[in-house]
């Protein structure tokens, strides 16, 4: 999903997934679960000051394919753009001393767009079947974004997936 904030109207990204009470309640439960994701995965992940990782497209992918292998199910995520530059920016995450993720990034025409998707459990869904579709929708979402064509120039090379996942227990210890 991808929202355009409008002008004077950065209500709509702070209201949005990454915000809203229920994310951060899982955003808190989701670092606490133990994942050994592969050295390929780790090496090309980026780890924010909060150990929330995230990774460029194609091992974005990866990690997704990873995580549901282990019967891991991913909530949803959000697009960032890392930079230094921080003028005028709504910060999401700290990288290291010097690189900032922002989530309200410059489009190409101009406008400024949030990047997110979400996937929930269907109430009478198994877990393995929910696990399956959270898989298949979260890549989905972020083939269909095209988020590295969508922003100005300058952040084409700089953007990476933030996920948000869960196990079976710490999605139930949610409720």
């Amino acid at each position: 999903m991808v929202f355009n904030v409008k002008p004077n109207s950065l209500s709509l990204a702070s209201s949005g997934w990454r915000d809203c009470v229920y994310t951060k309640t899982v955003m808190r439960h989701a670092k606490h679960i133990y994942m050994k994701f592969s050295d390929q995965i780790l090496k090309n992940a980026i780890v924010s000051v909060d150990n929330e990782f995230a990774w460029k497209k194609e091992y974005a992918i990866q990690a997704i394919i990873e995580l549901t292998e282990n019967n891991i199910a991913i909530l949803g995520g959000d697009v960032w753009a890392v930079t230094e530059n921080l003028h005028k920016q709504s910060i999401l995450t700290q990288i290291d001393k010097t690189n900032f993720a922002i989530g309200i990034i410059k489009g190409k025409d101009g406008l400024d767009y949030v990047f997110e998707w979400h996937s929930t459990k269907n109430l009478y869904e198994s877990w393995e079947a929910y696990v399956l579709r959270s898989k298949n929708e979260s890549m989905e979402s972020i083939n269909q974004m095209n988020a590295e064509e969508m922003v100005v120039k300058k952040y084409k090379n700089l953007i990476y997936y933030n996920l948000v996942y869960a196990n079976q227990i710490e999605y139930e210890n949610l409720k």
